[in-house]
């Protein structure tokens, strides 16, 4: 009598066992298939003076902008972002410049503290804003 490899139960577990390898290293390829360029969202925050409106605007790549309203005037630049325990700080020292941002996500109240210096040997100007009202409007409106 002359029996049918393909239906004998070596044949099948061999079937069965080259099934499951194959599934697994599928599903090995789904997991480490991903795309060549990720996207990062990049969020902003802003800290505005709840008298004066002057205002930053930072961002997690931390870039910043700076405005003081009553005269237009306008400093950017780009710092070190940072969030421990869900304050967003962006720092930023150079020689011309000190900036310190800090936004508590939370509250929505913030404050930022800048020393610039225009022209070497001149003064420093002082910006400060303090936001107490809980997420302001940011702008000079």
């Amino acid at each position: 009598m002359k029996t049918n490899r393909l239906r004998s139960p070596r044949a099948l577990r061999i079937r069965r066992i080259t099934l499951s390898i194959g599934l697994a290293l599928f599903m090995f390829g789904l997991v480490c298939i991903r795309p060549a360029h990720k996207a990062e969202a990049v969020a902003s925050f802003c800290v505005s003076d709840n008298i004066t409106h002057d205002n930053i605007v930072f961002t997690t790549g931390g870039t910043y902008t700076f405005t003081k309203c009553s005269t237009a005037f306008t400093l950017s630049g780009t710092g070190t972002f940072s969030m421990p325990s869900g304050v967003a700080t962006v720092t930023d020292k150079k020689p011309d410049r000190s900036v310190k941002a800090g936004l508590n996500t939370a509250q929505g109240t913030g404050s930022v503290a800048i020393y610039f210096i225009a022209t070497p040997g001149a003064g420093a100007q002082v910006f400060r804003v303090n936001q107490t009202i809980p997420f302001a409007a940011c702008g000079c409106d």
